[in-house]
């Protein structure tokens, strides 16, 4: 009888210890997968966050750009010309290639985040095609595309001051939304 009480004892030990590795095992699954989650919702908030400080940089360039080619329309007349009209289309040719690039990458991260950038994305190109506009006119009448480009100035450094302000609500709302 002892030995069969021993052997039951063996058998209720050895049970017990199967279940609570078992249930270990289990629980240091679980902590894992939580914690794979946890990274991997992290790592989709960075990955959001850098798509949108480089859109951003692209858009401040842009803009740093266009602040500069109405500044010297308006205020520094005697250095614009021909060469100020051909630096500016090569330069923006490069922001607004990177603006789109920077477009589609933030929209694969976050659709609202797309949509909020976009329209001012959308403000920054239509600003560019006004001035590329009246630039073409130069060599007609270099005064009149001189006033026409300059009385953009107000409005791009608008858009250059609101640029931060607009990016942090996008970045904001995402924060509040997690």
């Amino acid at each position: 009888m002892a030995i069969a009480l021993g052997f039951v004892a063996a058998l209720v030990g050895a049970a017990a210890a199967l279940i609570g590795t078992w249930l270990s095992t289990r629980q240091a699954a679980q902590l894992e997968r939580e914690k794979w989650e946890r990274s991997s919702a992290d790592g989709a908030r960075d990955a959001r966050a850098a798509a949108i400080v480089e859109l951003t940089r692209d858009l401040a360039g842009a803009l740093q750009t266009i602040v500069w080619f109405t500044f010297d329309a308006s205020k520094r007349t005697h250095v614009f010309g021909p060469a100020s009209i051909e630096r500016y289309d090569a330069e923006m040719l490069g922001h607004l290639t990177e603006i789109i690039k920077g477009l589609v990458t933030v929209a694969h991260h976050d659709q609202a985040a797309f949509r909020s950038l976009d329209q001012l994305a959308t403000e920054v190109f239509e600003l560019d095609g006004a001035l590329a506009g009246a630039a073409a006119s130069y060599w007609n009448a270099p005064e009149n595309t001189l006033q026409a480009i300059g009385s953009q100035l107000s409005l791009a450094y608008t858009l250059q001051r609101q640029l931060p302000h607009r990016v942090v609500d996008v970045m904001q709302s995402q924060n509040h939304a997690c």
